[in-house]
């Protein structure tokens, strides 16, 4: 669920699929809420509120948590893409491809 966020050099955009992120009950990582379960067979989804954010995280086997129960999030570095800066749109034509 990309969003836009502001970072100390300006503003930046973080994708991140629901399954690369990765819960714990214990630290290191952001605190987060878990506002609703989702069973899915082979898997669990989650919702989740971090801060002003709502997230999904989905998770295979593993620990089970509950609506209301307090975690921390993790991002699977390896498969996260960004944080991008976010380019200001440029003015004047499009510039042309060269072809090869």
């Amino acid at each position: 669920m990309p969003r836009e966020m502001e970072f100390p050099l300006g503003p930046a955009l973080l994708a991140v699929q629901p399954e690369e992120i990765i819960l714990t009950r214990n630290g290191p990582g952001l605190p987060a809420t878990i506002q609703s379960v989702s069973y899915l067979g082979n898997a669990i989804e989650y919702r989740l509120r971090v801060g002003g954010l709502e997230l999904r995280a989905r998770t295979g086997p593993g620990p089970i948590y509950t609506v209301g129960e307090r975690v921390f999030v993790r991002i699977n570095r390896a498969r996260a893409l960004g944080p991008r800066r976010l380019r200001t749109r440029r003015r004047g034509p499009p510039r042309r491809r060269p072809r090869w």
